[in-house]
């Protein structure tokens, strides 16, 4: 579904030039989930955001489904990759049906089309419409504002869903619920996904592989069997017991 090849990300901040992805190649299978994983600025979100077509690589090339991603076809690539960021995003001013129904707006999708699917993945995420979908933002708690989020990067049926630290916000007991409830939700969708977490248990329990990155490198993509039990490198190794 998802090819990286010799991605490098090199850019110019306040202590210089900086490499954020060095030469990094990596294949995401049709219908898996893979996590990225790794110390703080190893490049993971960027990672994500190349995918994504919001970073431009400096050198190396992204394929989607077969196609290679340049300018002329990345907001086609975008309408079929979810994106779910920490905190969900919503749109204050929106209620929750307007938040989830965004996209299917800007595309003019039927109205009734529209609102059977929005009601079906209110569903999906384990919220009753009639008592959501006309509520706030504001009036939800945090866990229930990133089911939203889920809900509204599935709008349009994606096969491909992409997360940035979807759940890191949270406290631990909603964290671990939403945790479940995904684990659940992926079963359902078989969708390819790909989501960057600070949590290595998050990544070992959500995970049919996981990649560890360090210095914009990944240093071992495997099971999370095979990486707790047969580290790569002394890096992995130490990154295993923090």
């Amino acid at each position: 579904m998802i090819h990286l090849q010799g991605i490098t990300l090199v850019f110019s901040g306040p202590a210089g030039v900086v490499c954020a992805i060095n030469d990094l190649s990596l294949r995401i299978r049709d219908g898996e989930t893979l996590a990225l994983v790794g110390t703080s600025g190893c490049g993971k979100s960027s990672t994500l955001k190349i995918i994504n077509g919001l970073l431009r690589p400096t050198r190396g090339a992204v394929f989607f489904d077969g196609e290679r991603l340049d300018a002329s076809n990345v907001f086609a690539a975008r309408l079929r990759m979810g994106y779910v960021i920490q905190g969900a995003a919503l749109f204050p001013h929106l209620t929750v049906r307007e938040n989830i129904a965004v996209m299917a707006k800007i595309l003019g999708l039927p109205k009734a089309q529209t609102a059977e699917r929005i009601s079906r993945l209110l569903t999906l995420v384990g919220l009753d419409e009639k008592r959501f979908a006309d509520q706030y933002p504001l009036a939800l708690s945090g866990g229930e504002q990133q089911r939203v989020g889920v809900a509204r990067a599935l709008m349009l049926d994606p096969p491909c869903l992409l997360m940035d630290e979807p759940f890191g916000a949270l406290d631990v007991i909603t964290r671990h619920q939403l945790q479940n409830d995904f684990a659940r939700l992926k079963q359902k969708l078989k969708k390819t996904v790909v989501f960057v977490t600070h949590d290595l248990e998050e990544a070992f329990k959500l995970a049919d592989r996981v990649a560890v990155m360090h210095q914009g490198k990944i240093m071992q993509v495997d099971a999370p069997e095979k990486i707790r039990n047969q580290p790569a490198n002394d890096f992995v190794r130490e990154f295993l017991r923090l």
